[in-house]
This record gives C-alpha cells, sequence and structure tokens, in this order.
C-alpha cells in the first residue's frame, strides 16, 4: 500500500511539473513553432547575433531588356553579406545576337550560371584540364574558386542568364570535393512529368563542399497546382530559380522566369498558385 501510494505521488507531482511547463508561455510559443514549421525566432536571432543584420527575403520576376542589344548589359540583384557568405552577390546577364565573349579568367569566388534564353559556350577547368560545352536553359554551371573560365555565345538569338558568386567567411585552402561542372536539371524536370505526377517530386542535382562553403547543394522540383508547403526557417541561405509556372511566397505571386532568395533565418513558405506544373532549380549554401 506504502509503494502504491509513493507511485501515485511521483505521477501526481510529474503531471504537475508537466502542466507547469506548458503554461509556461516561452515553452507555448516554443511549441507553436514547431507545430507550424517556423523555429522559434531565438533561430533568427542567433543568425544575427552571429554574422550581423541579414538581407531581407526577396522575389523578382526577371524581366528581359526591351529593344534590341547592342552590349552586354547587367542587373545586379543582390550584392551584401550574409548568414554563411561574407560576399554574396547575384545578377541577371543579357548578351546580344552575335559573337560575344569573355576572355578566360579565374577569381577566389564560387560561381553558378544558369541560363535563361539563348545558348551558351562555356569554358571550364577541371583536374582534366580545359574543356567546352554548349548549355542552353535547363542546365547551369559551376566554376570552382580559382579555377579558369570563360563564356561566349554565337547565336543569332539573345542569350540571357543568372550568376551566383559567393566568398565563404572561412575559406578553405584545399581543392574543393565539388569540382567545375556542367549540371542538368532539366532531365530531372522532365523525369517528374513522365509519369502520373506526385504533388511534389525533388531530385538531387549534387552537392558537396566547396572552397568557401561548408556544403553546396542543388535539387530540381516539381510542384503541382494547389501544392505547396507552409513558413519555415533555415540556417542556410537560398537561391530558387523558377524556370515554369506560377508561385506564391513571400505574400506575392510571380510567374517565370523568377529568382527567389531566402537568406538564413528568413521564414518562407512556397505554394503553386498556377494551373500547370510549377518547376523550379534549389540552391542551398550552408556556411562552416
Amino acid at each position: 500500500m506504502h509503494s502504491r501510494s509513493r507511485t501515485l505521488w511521483i505521477i501526481a507531482i510529474a503531471l504537475v511539473v508537466i502542466a507547469g511547463a506548458l503554461l509556461y508561455p516561452a515553452t507555448r510559443a516554443r511549441l507553436g513553432h514547431w507545430a507550424s514549421g517556423i523555429a522559434p525566432e531565438s533561430v533568427q536571432h542567433h543568425v544575427h547575433t552571429l554574422t550581423g543584420p541579414q538581407p531581407e527575403a526577396w522575389v523578382r520576376r526577371i524581366e528581359f531588356p526591351k529593344g534590341e542589344l547592342t552590349s552586354r548589359h547587367m542587373e545586379s540583384l543582390v550584392d551584401e553579406p550574409t548568414a554563411t557568405s561574407a560576399h554574396f552577390r547575384a545578377r541577371a546577364d543579357f548578351l546580344p545576337p552575335g559573337r560575344v565573349s569573355l576572355r578566360p579568367h579565374k577569381h577566389i569566388d564560387d560561381e553558378l550560371i544558369v541560363p535563361l534564353e539563348g545558348e551558351l559556350e562555356v569554358l571550364l577547368t577541371d583536374s582534366h584540364g580545359p574543356w567546352k560545352e554548349r548549355i542552353g536553359p535547363g542546365k547551369f554551371v559551376f566554376n570552382a574558386a580559382n579555377q579558369p573560365h570563360g563564356l561566349s555565345s554565337s547565336s543569332d538569338k539573345r542569350a540571357s542568364y543568372l550568376v551566383f558568386k559567393w566568398e565563404g567567411r572561412n575559406p578553405k585552402p584545399f581543392e574543393a570535393e565539388v569540382r567545375s561542372d556542367v549540371l542538368n536539371f532539366g532531365k530531372a524536370h522532365r523525369h517528374h512529368l513522365k509519369d502520373p505526377p506526385e504533388r511534389f517530386e525533388a531530385d538531387t542535382i549534387f552537392e558537396g563542399p566547396t572552397r568557401h562553403l561548408g556544403k553546396l547543394h542543388s535539387h530540381a522540383s516539381t510542384l503541382m497546382p494547389g501544392a505547396g508547403y507552409p513558413p519555415q526557417q533555415d540556417d542556410m541561405d537560398i537561391a530558387m530559380v523558377l524556370v515554369r509556372g506560377k508561385i506564391e511566397t513571400l505574400g506575392e505571386q510571380i510567374e517565370a522566369p523568377a529568382m527567389f532568395f531566402y537568406p538564413a533565418g528568413h521564414p518562407h513558405g512556397l505554394r503553386n498558385v498556377g494551373e500547370e506544373p510549377a518547376q523550379y532549380v534549389v540552391f542551398e549554401f550552408h556556411g562552416r
């Protein structure tokens, strides 16, 4: 009998402790965040105290220049430090029809090039030496830091592409695991639509450490009409390029081609508000 009473007292005390924890405002707030899929404010505050104020999350439709281009045109999209990069830059480049070349060069930044229209001939360098390849929409280029590379256009049509460049807060002197290469995300997008599609599909394109990042990750996603996910926070910077369809994010509805930028610690969600599948490629920039 005495043993049973002691057990009941232990259970009662445990229930009181649990009830008190649930009634404590901070605990309720955390549980609310977990249920909604959004990390607590302390996550965002922690990111900010580590790296200083972050740029705002934003979404922007890529507007092609009107009229005929006679020279290279560039539009800056972001140019500032972030949680994972000492310096992060993104821009849209537009090349006029005809022969346009950017001479072989190298720089300390890692770099991504994502074609939007037209055709480019890219020069890359890996452990086997320099090589060239023609690319268009559905592919992108990763140029590893300090590796010579170049780009040219010889089409009778305009060529447009996005450029991402970044310098890490703690760059490593060793050669990166992710080597300079041309990656095909269009193949994954086509595969997503072959069979009766799921509401959401994603395929990893590549991932691994670079000189400036603990990990660079990319995946291609297809989102069916009405599908999406609720707001969430991540501890890495994320850039997304919408190549097909219409998406709602950050309170805006926007059609392809468009770019989304979600700095670490900023809540973001996504929903397909169009009548056709939405397809996009994601780049995650994980710091060290």
